[in-house]
């Protein structure tokens, strides 16, 4: 039975799901109370512990993931540097430094406004990030103060764009490393992360890596690392795609006499449907499409503006693929 099928018709308060997580996932926890729980989840780089408390008056599921550090007191400055320039590329929770109880912090808040139910898909997306983040960011940190890097050089080891080669150069040529390529619905537990690694990195290894991302998605393994790019202009960039076609298509119903709300909800739906469907059908999305597609009739009227082959979909999407491949290939060699 899925772990999803234990919730079905009623209200479970958020650490209950939380705790047959904690359990279905043989992580080390403690019920604190009926409001809060915490556990401990292995990592790559270390174990972490991560505290979530249900706040009634917030109405908000909140999240700490947490673990100890004693840096120098000379590299505070440049911790709270490279910090700074770490949420700037984290959207969904935020890093801090605790002083006082000399302890490295990642919160996150999940908000339930109006007697929202949090399901345990997006309870375990919420700790799995969670980690994956720490775990991103850890190498970072540990380079900053003990590695006498500067936050922007540390910073450039978690980038996008940053090769195995790199990695190799900063922790040795020995070092098993794995190089990937999530996208944003990971945040949701439905992206898609290709991963490869170089040549010390055993069939051991790779298993691990690709257990750890599962979490939030599927995981795809490439033959070279070459191919991060191409990877790269299809699914680590193409949510924005798809993002934006929502917001065109919704544009298109508004012109054509619909209110704003109801033509994006329509859009999303739509795509959020369509790419269900692709995704769990037996047919390809060709055929799909023909399916869809009556002779003479309103979609192959749509599709035949869409698929012109001068500037349609064919064209521009080539384009934009390759756009996001060749910056990927710049990052790269910067």
């Amino acid at each position: 039975m899925a772990l999803t099928e234990q919730y079905l018709e009623e209200d479970i308060h958020p650490i209950d799901i939380v705790e047959t997580l904690a359990a279905f996932n043989d992580w080390d926890f403690d019920r604190i109370s009926d409001e809060q729980i915490a556990m401990a989840v292995e990592g790559q780089w270390r174990t972490y512990s991560i505290t979530l408390a249900w706040s009634a008056y917030d109405e908000m599921l909140k999240l700490v993931c947490s673990f100890e550090m004693d840096p120098p007191e000379e590299k505070l400055p440049a911790l709270y540097q490279l910090l700074n320039d770490v949420n700037d590329q984290c959207w969904a929770g935020a890093f801090t430094y605790w002083a006082e109880q000399k302890m490295m912090v990642y919160r996150y808040g999940l908000v339930l406004a109006g007697g929202q139910d949090a399901s345990a898909q997006q309870i375990n997306a919420m700790i799995s990030a969670a980690v994956l983040e720490a775990e991103r960011y850890y190498p970072a940190v540990q380079l900053v103060l003990w590695g006498d890097q500067t936050p922007k050089q540390a910073i450039q080891v978690v980038s996008a764009g940053t090769t195995i080669a790199t990695f190799e150069k900063t922790f040795g040529g020995q070092t098993p490393i794995v190089r990937a390529m999530p996208n944003t619905p990971a945040a949701i537990g439905q992206g898609i992360t290709a991963i490869v690694g170089n040549e010390h990195v055993g069939a051991q290894a790779m298993d691990e890596a690709e257990e750890l991302l599962s979490a939030v998605g599927d995981v795809v393994r490439l033959d070279e690392e070459v191919q991060i790019d191409a990877v790269t202009g299809v699914s680590g960039s193409g949510p924005a795609y798809v993002f934006h076609m929502i917001e065109t298509m919704a544009a298109g119903g508004v012109a054509q006499g619909l209110s704003p709300e109801l033509a994006l909800q329509l859009a999303t739906a739509t795509v959020a449907g369509a790419g269900a469907l692709a995704k769990s059908a037996a047919e390809g999305p060709d055929q799909l499409r023909i399916n869809v597609t009556s002779p003479n009739g309103t979609t192959q009227a749509a599709l035949e503006v869409l698929m012109n082959e001068k500037d349609g979909f064919p064209v521009l999407l080539r384009r934009a693929v390759a756009a996001a491949a060749d910056r990927s290939r710049e990052l790269s060699n910067d």
